[in-house]
């Protein structure tokens, strides 16, 4: 049993896109009996959308920008 997971989408840029696969992931965990621990969402990408950000940190996403 894994007490914390990551679930991440990587894309080149976090946009409208992105930030609706990780909300279906999020969507699909949340009944999976696999996936009862701490539950982390992540886009991994270039550069967030600018006027994405707000909506990311409203949904409880992290972006993380490399």
């Amino acid at each position: 049993i894994v007490d914390q997971i990551w679930i991440i989408e990587v894309k080149p840029l976090a946009d409208i896109y992105a930030i609706g696969q990780v909300m279906l992931y999020r969507d699909l965990t949340k009944s999976d009996d696999k996936f009862k621990g701490k539950k982390t969402y992540a886009v991994v990408c270039d550069k967030v959308s600018d006027d994405m950000r707000p909506i990311y940190q409203q949904q409880f996403i992290k972006t993380i920008e490399v």
